[in-house]
């Protein structure tokens, strides 16, 4: 999968960077909006794994208007808020001239930050989103309770990425926890620059599709496996094909949180960009065993949840 997207499929053990929001049993009621306020939901093509997103969105908002033609979002309304889902359907709006504010869902921070940096939105029009990975803050959290000691995280980064940093690095302080940064220069093979963090404990991964694609990230774990690194993935799937563990969303709880957020745009309040408030966590307890890392309940627990 392009990780810029994060419309995630199924995945198999050999699709390493594959990245799925798995659907939570979860359910809450549907929202109805306000007599003067209207959602409409721009997806993309139906060729897409968007059909599960879209299904979870029709059971939270039944009287949303779901369209993969921008032109027709564009049409007038009364009190409108737009919602794209994935970075198809994010890029096709931004370039629309929809009236109204417009939520971003189910792509990466990176890519978020990157297509409203280089698309001029519509003057006057909000642009926010609930990005498609957890916060860092979650990440380590989940680092320090799989270790239960200070190690120190190791984190490559490309110049998409390199806004990243001081977020990373506060959340490793507030969680007692090192980190040490590799920058991989456009054209530099990841792999060879995992030598400069050999002494980290323990590989923290970020969507970024200059750094992880399939082939890379199998030779990151092979690598990191034989160094006997733990890696941290970004999605539940990344745990499926050898990752030791990841802090993740679903998508019932982007949507949940997407609720809030529609309401509060269509009550004409500002909404900024936002990391999942929800999200839950994966271990592969295979490669756990073979790291001698001890994952107990207090490892499984850790999470936010809807509700």
């Amino acid at each position: 999968m392009d990780h810029d997207a994060a419309l995630h499929r199924p995945c198999g053990r050999r699709s390493v960077l594959r990245s799925c929001l798995v659907l939570a049993p979860w359910c809450a009621p549907a929202r109805l909006l306000a007599a003067n306020a209207e959602l409409r939901i721009l997806t993309q093509p139906p060729h897409d794994a968007s059909h599960p997103i879209v299904e979870a969105l029709r059971r939270r908002f039944p009287s949303a208007l779901v369209s993969d033609d921008a032109r027709a979002q564009a049409a007038p309304g009364r009190s409108v808020v737009h919602l794209a889902v994935g970075p198809v359907a994010l890029q096709a709006a931004l370039e629309a001239e929809l009236a109204g504010p417009l939520v971003s869902a189910f792509v990466s921070s990176q890519a978020y930050q990157r297509m409203a940096a280089t698309v001029e939105p519509r003057r006057g029009r909000q642009v926010t989103a609930v990005f498609a990975e957890v916060a860092p803050a979650a990440q380590m959290q989940l680092i320090r309770q799989l270790y239960r000691r200070r190690v120190t995280v190791g984190v490559l980064l490309s110049p998409s990425t390199r806004a990243l940093q001081p977020l990373i690095e506060r959340a490793a302080k507030a969680a007692d926890l090192g980190v040490a940064f590799e920058m991989v220069e456009p054209g530099a093979n990841p792999v060879r620059s995992l030598a400069a963090l050999g002494a980290a404990s323990v590989l923290l991964t970020v969507p970024d599709p200059e750094l992880y694609n399939p082939q890379v990230t199998r030779a990151v774990l092979e690598s990191t496996y034989r160094r006997r690194q733990g890696v941290i993935g970004f999605s539940r799937a990344m745990v499926a094909v050898g990752t030791l563990a990841a802090a993740y969303t679903t998508i019932d709880d982007v949507v949940a949180q997407l609720d809030t957020m529609v309401e509060a745009l269509a009550a004409g309040q500002t909404v900024e960009p936002q990391y999942p408030l929800y999200w839950r966590v994966a271990v592969n307890d295979s490669v756990a065993r073979s790291l001698d890392v001890i994952v107990d309940a207090s490892v499984r627990g850790l999470g936010h949840f809807p509700g």
